[in-house]
C-alpha cells in the first residue's frame, strides 16, 4: 500500500469517528434540551412557592364574626360553619364550655340562645380557585406523622431513599406489564405521583411517563423530602361531596369526619389513604363496599409494619352504617357550597356567619320548592343594604354563581307585582285620600282605549267584601286601589308616580294596571326606587297611623300573617310582599329601621308552564324571615332615627 493510500484510510477512520462524535454530542444536546424544555415548560416554582403559613389559622379577612347577646342561631348551622374556621377546639367541646360560662341556653327547636356576645373566629382561607372547591393547605408540621408515613408505608416504601424515580419499582413494574401484554403498573414513586397530579392527565403514554419522570428528579433537587410531602397532602383530589371537590388532606379531613387532620383516629387515617387510590371509585356512598375491603386491607397492612399500634381497632359495620348514613344527610344539607360561597364573595355588610346563614335560607327554600316543582328552573336574587350611610353597605346575591352576578340584578327585570303598592297608596294619601275611609272589593270596570278592564283579587276569597283603605293596604287587596285612584284622579297619581317610576307608561288612564304591579323593575331599580320612599316616609310629617311604614310594620296584620314564625310575629319590621306571572316572580321589600333589601325568587326558564302557583309570602318572605331569625344578630325595631341621623 502506497503511502498515500495509507493517507487516505487514515483520513477515512479519522472522518467516521469525528462524524460519531459529532452524532453523539447533537444527541446528548438534543436529549439535555429536550429535557430542559420539559422543566421549563412546567410551572415548578409555583411548588417551591407553596405558601407556608406556620400555625393552623390561615384565614379569611372579613368583618368580625360576632354572635350578639340576646340573638338566635340553629345549632346545626353554627356547627357546621364552626368547622371552617380556625377555632382549636372542637364543636362539642366549645357548646360545653359556652354552657358551663353561662354565656348560651339551648333552646327548642334546635335553636341557640346567646346570652352575651360572642366573638367566633374568622373562617379558613379557600386556596382552591375553581368553582366549587375547596382547599386549606396546611405545612408539614401540621400532617400527623401517622398519616404521612402510612402514606410511605402504602405508596412508597423507598420514599426516603430515591431521588424521584424507583428503579426496582419501575423494573417489577415492566415485568407485570409485559406478562399482562398491558399497562396494569406504573411503578411511580410518590414524586412522580405529585408530578402527574400537578401538571399531567392519567393518560398512559411513554412520553407522558418519561416526562414524569424528569420532572420528579428535578425536584427532588429543589425541594426536600418534607415538602414534597406537604404539597402531596395539599394538591391531592380526595373525591367530591356536597357537590363541592375536595382538595387536599385539611379538606378531605373536614368534609368525610368534620374533624382538623390532628384529630383523625388510625382507621380514619386508613380510610384516606385509601380513597387516594380512587376517590371515585371507592366514593363512600356509592361504593361502600369497595372502600370497606380496601380500607380493611390497608388497615392491617399498616399494623403488620408497625405503622399504626397494634391495639387500634377497626370499624364495625353498625359503625360504616352510621358514617355513611350521615354523608348521606350532610349531602342533603349540603353545607359546604355555602361555606364556600361565603369565601369566594365576601359581603361589606354582613359578617360570614351571617352571610352563610342568608346561603342556608337561600338553599334550603330552593330545595323545597323543587321538591313540589322538579326540574324547574327556580332562582333567587337579592340585595341588602344601608342605603342611608354608604353605598358601599350593600350585600349582592344571586343563587347561580356561574353567571354574572351584576347583570342578574341590574339589567334583568321582573314584573313587581303588588311591592309597587305601598307608592301608590302614599300618592292616595298625599291626595286627601284617608285610610279610613270605607270601601268594597266588588267588581269595577274602566273604560280604556283598548277595551274594558276589569281588576280581579288575588283569590276568590277577597272579593265582595265591605272593607278600608288601610285595610285594603294590609291585605294587598287591588280593586279599593283602582277605585281609589279612580277617584283622586290617575293624572295626580301619574304625577307623583312619575317621581319614582320615570319609565312610567303614560298616560296611566289608559294603563292602570301599572298600580297593581304589571310593571318591570330590575333588582337595584327596586331596591333604589325603595330606599327613596323610605327616606321620603321618615322624614314626612305624618303620624305613625298615616305613615306606609308604621302601617306594613306589624307582620300579625299583613299578607305574612299566617307564615310568620312565633319568633318573628312579635317584630316590628316594615314588609311588602308581591307575587305576579301567575307565581313566576315573587317578591319581598322590607326594612326594620337599619337595613332595607329585596329579595327576588323566580323561575327563569321557559314560562310555557301556565302557572306555579308560588307566592312571595311562600317564597321571598320564609328567606327573609329564617335569616333574620338564625343570623346570629338582634332585630333591629322599627324607627326612622338611624335615617334621620344619616341625613
Amino acid at each position: 500500500m502506497t503511502y498515500f493510500e495509507q493517507f487516505d484510510k487514515l483520513c477515512t477512520v479519522v472522518s467516521v469517528k469525528r462524524v460519531s462524535f459529532y452524532i453523539l454530542v447533537s444527541i446528548f444536546v438534543v436529549v439535555i434540551g429536550y429535557i430542559y424544555s420539559i422543566i421549563l415548560s412546567v410551572p415548578t416554582a409555583r411548588l417551591k412557592k407553596l405558601e407556608r403559613f406556620g400555625k393552623l389559622g390561615h384565614v379569611q379577612k372579613h368583618l368580625k364574626t360576632i354572635l350578639e347577646e340576646g340573638s338566635l342561631v340553629k345549632k346545626k348551622d353554627l356547627q357546621n360553619y364552626f368547622y371552617f374556621t380556625g377555632e382549636e377546639s372542637s364543636f362539642l367541646k366549645w357548646l360545653e364550655e359556652q354552657k358551663e360560662n353561662s354565656n348560651i341556653e339551648l333552646m327548642k327547636g334546635d335553636l341557640i340562645l346567646f346570652k352575651k356576645s360572642l366573638e367566633l373566629s374568622p373562617l379558613l382561607k379557600n386556596d382552591c380557585s375553581h368553582l366549587y372547591c375547596y382547599q386549606h393547605r396546611v405545612t408539614f408540621d401540621q400532617i400527623p406523622p401517622t398519616l404521612w408515613k402510612a402514606l410511605i408505608g402504602i405508596e412508597d416504601i423507598r420514599f426516603i431513599e430515591h431521588s424521584g424515580v424507583d428503579p426496582k419499582s419501575i423494573a417489577r413494574a415492566i415485568v407485570k406489564d409485559i406478562k399482562a401484554l398491558k399497562f396494569v403498573e406504573g411503578g411511580s414513586t410518590l414524586t412522580q405521583q405529585l408530578v402527574k397530579n400537578l401538571f399531567f392527565t392519567n393518560e398512559k403514554k411513554i412520553s407522558r411517563k418519561i416526562k414524569e419522570m424528569i420532572i420528579s428528579i428535578y425536584l427532588e433537587q429543589v425541594l426536600t423530602k418534607e415538602e414534597i410531602i406537604e404539597a402531596y397532602f395539599n394538591e391531592f383530589i380526595w373525591g367530591s361531596l356536597q357537590g363541592v371537590r375536595i382538595k387536599g388532606i385539611f379538606s378531605s379531613s373536614l368534609y368525610y369526619f368534620q374533624k382538623k387532620p390532628n384529630e383523625l383516629n388510625n382507621f380514619e387515617i386508613s380510610i384516606l389513604i385509601s380513597l387516594l387510590k380512587g376517590p371515585y371509585y371507592y366514593q363512600p356512598i356509592r361504593y361502600t363496599d369497595r372502600l370497606k375491603d380496601r380500607t380493611e386491607l390497608i388497615f392491617e397492612k399498616l399494623k403488620d409494619a408497625n405503622l399504626i399500634s397494634k391495639d387500634s381497632e377497626k370499624w364495625s359495620s353498625k359503625t360504616w352504617n352510621s358514617w355513611t348514613k350521615k354523608l348521606e344527610n350532610m349531602e342533603k344539607i349540603s353545607f359546604g357550597k355555602s361555606v364556600w360561597r361565603v369565601l369566594n364573595r365576601p359581603s361589606f355588610i354582613l359578617n360570614d356567619f351571617e352571610n352563610y346563614v342568608f346561603q342556608n335560607s337561600v338553599k334550603n327554600e330552593l330545595e323545597r320548592i323543587k321538591s313540589i316543582h322538579e326540574d324547574k328552573d327556580l332562582a333567587v336574587k337579592a340585595i341588602i343594604g344601608r342605603p342611608f350611610k354608604n353605598e358601599r353597605d350593600i350585600y349582592l346575591y344571586y343563587s347561580k354563581p356561574e353567571r354574572n352576578l351584576e347583570a342578574a340584578l341590574k339589567n334583568e327585570a321582573h314584573s313587581v307585582g303588588s311591592t309597587i303598592k305601598p307608592i301608590v297608596y302614599s300618592a292616595l294619601i298625599n291626595h286627601g285620600k284617608k285610610l279610613e275611609e270605607k270601601t268594597d272589593t266588588n267588581e269595577i270596570t274602566l273604560n280604556l282605549k283598548s277595551g274594558k278592564w276589569s281588576p280581579k283579587e288575588y283569590s276568590s276569597k277577597s272579593e265582595n267584601i265591605e272593607t278600608t283603605l288601610k285595610e285594603s293596604l294590609l291585605r294587598s287587596y287591588n280593586r279599593p286601589l283602582i277605585k281609589a285612584a279612580s277617584e283622586v284622579g290617575f293624572d295626580k297619581i301619574e304625577i307623583e308616580l312619575l317621581k319614582f317610576l320615570p319609565n312610567l307608561q303614560t298616560p296611566l288612564g289608559e294603563y292602570p294596571a301599572q298600580l297593581l304591579g304589571s310593571i318591570e323593575l330590575t333588582l337595584e331599580g327596586i331596591y333604589k326606587l325603595y330606599s327613596r320612599f323610605v327616606r321620603e316616609q321618615c322624614s314626612s310629617n305624618l303620624s305613625k297611623e298615616d305613615n306606609i311604614l308604621y302601617l306594613l310594620s306589624d307582620p300579625q296584620n299583613t299578607t305574612v300573617r299566617k307564615i310568620v314564625n312565633k319568633q318573628m310575629s312579635g317584630m316590628s319590621f316594615f314588609g311588602k310582599t308581591g307575587t305576579s306571572n301567575k307565581g313566576f316572580d315573587n317578591w319581598f321589600v322590607f326594612f326594620d329601621g337599619r337595613e332595607m333589601g329585596v329579595i327576588w325568587f323566580g323561575y327563569e326558564g321557559n314560562r310555557s308552564i301556565k302557572s306555579l302557583n308560588l307566592s312571595g309570602g311562600g317564597t321571598a318572605f320564609r328567606i327573609f324571615q329564617n335569616f333574620y331569625r338564625d343570623r346570629g344578630s338582634r332585630f333591629n325595631e322599627l324607627n326612622c332615627d338611624y335615617i334621620m341621623k344619616s341625613q
